[in-house]
């Protein structure tokens, strides 16, 4: 019999292959616009292995925000910082 540790590392194994191949059938379907049945089946079979695709889109939105927007953001409050306001320009 195989150590937990070992199991729990095949299923991991697993979840990221699913998810990889959920990924390649997502992008292909945006690209062709044909739906795809396989996807679903992906859904259930990690849903069977105690995965929440919930919580992956959430994951992946919020390493989006952090990877794209906030940096974005930062730039734009840096480049607001810099530049005199209207409020601060004496008028004559």
């Amino acid at each position: 019999m195989k150590p937990a540790s070992s199991n729990d590392e095949c299923n991991a194994r697993l979840v990221r292959n699913l998810l990889a191949l959920r990924t390649v059938l997502a992008l292909e379907q945006m690209q062709t616009g044909r739906g795809s049945d396989r996807i679903e089946e992906i859904d259930e079979e990690l849903a069977a292995l105690g995965h929440d695709m919930k919580s992956t889109a959430a994951c992946a939105a919020d390493g989006l925000r952090r990877m794209f927007l906030l940096p974005r953001l930062v730039k734009r409050r840096s480049r607001a910082a810099h530049r005199p306001s209207a409020r601060a320009v004496p008028r004559e």
